[in-house]
């Protein structure tokens, strides 16, 4: 490769660092996090405003209110934990989802919260066929 001095300078072990580290001021690392195909294609304007609509019509209208509103939600995890990489974004992002496939075999998380900020004791559910005296110890959310 061909610098713009017009030297022969081929790119190095380190490039990436070093270009990186050049543009600290627009782009930073991030790790990655899995976005399966069939999520990514949801968010998309026509599926918002059906749910716009919806809590417009099930929510606002009835008059419900946040201490009578619950969310659950769960999220999916291989045991090893191998799906994150570190990704090169625009600086100022938190999280940089990765679509793609997944593998079959998952940890889900249930996560129950109230509207009003009170929350439920979070569920775990993975396979095994039995279960060990440790998976239980330094439980700091006290999940089930």
């Amino acid at each position: 490769m061909r610098r713009r001095t017009g030297t022969d300078d081929y790119v190095g072990k380190n490039w990436v660092d070093r270009f990186i580290d050049r543009h600290k001021d627009q782009i930073h690392t991030y790790w990655s996090k899995h976005l399966p195909d069939n999520r990514a294609s949801a968010v998309n304007p026509t599926n918002i405003r059906s749910w716009e609509d919806i809590v417009e019509e099930e929510v606002v209208v009835p008059g419900i209110r946040p201490e009578d509103m619950y969310g659950m939600d769960e999220t999916h995890m291989p045991p090893e934990f191998a799906q994150m990489r570190r990704v090169i974004a625009g600086k100022g992002k938190s999280v940089q989802y990765e679509q793609g496939g997944s593998i079959k075999e998952t940890i889900t998380v249930l996560v129950t919260i109230c509207a009003d900020g009170s929350t439920l004791q979070p569920n775990v559910i993975f396979k095994a066929k039995r279960l060990a005296p440790e998976w239980f110890e330094d439980n700091v959310a006290d999940a089930t």
